[in-house]
């Protein structure tokens, strides 16, 4: 495509202020374009075709992500700070500072340690947490994790030689009891974007 795929990182749930507000520096200009994403959801179900509006008050980037909005306007001053390829297996919350260790034996410490994992990770247990997360939190997380409401997902892009689905259709679904399997979700990559 001539835009981003989407990642999972293009949308705006609040008025784009905001992006000023977390750059928080009046002598940077903010130069992102967005677009208000007020979309159709639709689904299928007994051969039949419905839909509602959804998104009402969300925004979107235009050909942007904030994955570019954190390179371009945050990670400049901490860039070579920024660890990559290296998992984290161990985080000691309780010490001051925080400890946190990856697989591959490099350990860091720092004062506020934001985790942002898949909560099937921390179902798993794949990090492990010293003291134990509080009993109510670890409780919700392996509730969650076996839940049907969390299963393991893939993302897939596929371009079809003919539109099937409504002008403005956001995305779809098809309805049926995916308890085992996921929900299967179909989701219109290029809508708002130049294509």
């Amino acid at each position: 495509t001539d835009f981003p795929l989407d990642l999972g990182g293009e949308w705006i749930h609040v008025p784009p202020r905001i992006l000023d507000e977390i750059v928080d520096d009046s002598t940077v200009p903010v130069n992102v374009e967005t677009y208000s994403d007020t979309r159709t959801y639709g689904w299928w179900e007994d051969n039949t075709f419905y839909n509602e509006i959804v998104g009402q008050g969300d925004h979107k980037f235009k050909g942007y992500t904030w994955f570019d909005f954190f390179n371009d306007y945050l990670a400049s001053d901490i860039r070579s700070k920024i660890e990559t390829n290296c998992v984290v297996n161990q985080i000691n919350w309780q010490s001051n500072p925080a400890q946190v260790k990856c697989r591959n034996g490099k350990s860091f410490k720092a004062w506020h340690v934001i985790v942002t994992t898949p909560i099937n990770t921390l179902a798993r247990g794949d990090i492990n947490f010293s003291p134990n997360l509080p009993g109510s939190l670890s409780t919700a997380i392996q509730r969650a994790g076996k839940s049907s409401n969390f299963p393991n997902g893939i993302k897939t892009w596929m371009k079809f030689n003919t539109k099937f689905w409504p002008n403005g259709m956001g995305a779809f679904a098809i309805n049926g009891d995916y308890s085992n399997t996921g929900e299967r979700m179909f989701y219109d990559a290029g809508l708002g974007e130049d294509t």
